[in-house]
């Protein structure tokens, strides 16, 4: 059964709209990691002992553990960085739980990811306007850790997120209501990737990606079932699979389902929705230089709760 929280967040329906969700400051970043690079730590894999598989996916995974294809929905505002950097700390707990860690699935709630990267890391430095970048939402994510979605919770849409990321209020809370709560449950590493062997590797070792760029694509695959570069999007997504022999990076949009069937060239399989398949080199050209990539692994996760069975007979 679904634990799934839905929220009631339409699609972008064209590019103006779609813009308006592209939250990624290329400038601010580069700053940010001119003095603050040692806040995350170098890429290394401790228990990597031969090379990655050839092709490798993260929502197969997913479904194996909660029963469902990796959420859909859509971004209400530009929070495109903590909307990203969320789903891989929900990728993440896949990937432990799918290895053996005593632990529950949560959904994770997007607005305190979003206040905690803007207030508390950037401190407030874009107020007044959406956005944030790739490495403060994760060393948030690192120093102040995660909140998991509950019913009591303001609705993820545009106002909340855009008051939580101003430091404001809704309904008489803040995130920092929230930040004793979120302590428990922080990113153990995040690491900023430059490469596509690092890549294959996080991913092949069942550790997400989120990649913040410039770059744009077409919202549906051409011919050969390739989205190809197109335009601009200043802008944060998942990483969330790849094949070497087959030429090929899925990256995860938050956007809901607007990027058309993609079909798995090998199995034949349809992949979930939101998804866009992108050539190697076309990913390698573009997302390694004034871009960002960052890998996150050692996720303090939700215990499995106990249950008195005596309380029942």
């Amino acid at each position: 059964m679904s634990r799934r929280r839905r929220w009631n967040v339409a699609p972008p329906r064209n590019e103006a709209e779609r813009k308006v969700l592209c939250g990624f400051d290329q400038s601010a970043m580069e700053r940010y990691w001119d003095k603050n690079a040692d806040q995350h730590q170098a890429f290394f894999l401790s228990n990597q002992t031969e090379s990655p598989p050839d092709t490798a996916n993260l929502w197969d995974m997913v479904l194996s553990v909660t029963g469902e294809n990796p959420d859909t929905t859509p971004q209400p505002a530009g929070d495109c960085v903590s909307a990203s950097a969320a789903e891989a700390c929900e990728a993440l707990q896949c990937s432990e739980i799918y290895d053996g860690d005593a632990e529950e699935f949560r959904d994770i709630y997007k607005p305190f990811t979003y206040g905690v990267g803007r207030v508390l890391i950037m401190k407030n430095s874009l107020r007044g306007r959406d956005g944030a970048y790739g490495g403060a939402v994760a060393e948030g994510m690192r120093k102040y850790g995660v909140l998991q979605v509950t019913d009591d919770l303001p609705d993820y849409n545009k106002q909340t997120v855009q008051a939580f990321g101003d430091d404001r209020k809704v309904n008489g809370k803040s995130f920092r209501d929230y930040l004793e709560t979120a302590g428990k449950h922080v990113i153990g590493t995040t690491s900023r990737i430059t490469s596509m062997g690092h890549l294959f590797e996080s991913i092949g070792s069942k550790y997400p990606l989120t990649i913040a760029s410039n770059c744009g694509y077409a919202m549906g695959a051409d011919r050969e079932g390739f989205h190809r570069p197109s335009g601009t999007w200043s802008h944060q997504m998942g990483i969330w699979g790849y094949s070497i022999s087959g030429g090929w990076v899925a990256i995860k949009n938050q956007w809901g389902d607007v990027h058309g069937t993609v079909v798995d060239f090998q199995t034949k399989k349809k992949w979930p929705p939101g998804f866009m398949r992108v050539r190697i080199e076309d990913f390698e050209k573009r997302h390694f230089r004034g871009a960002e990539v960052i890998a996150y692994s050692q996720f303090s996760g939700f215990p499995q709760r106990k249950y008195d069975h005596r309380a029942l007979s």
